[in-house]
């Protein structure tokens, strides 16, 4: 298995996910505290 630029875009994607969940999960509480 190489590991080169692939895995590290692979954990850039990652990042990318992780960072759209956070955000999105944010939004979510936002919404439900304003009612």
């Amino acid at each position: 298995m190489e590991w080169g630029m692939h895995g590290w875009g692979m954990g850039l994607i990652w990042v990318l996910v992780v960072l759209f969940l956070v955000l999105g999960v944010l939004a979510f509480a936002k919404y439900l505290i304003k009612g």
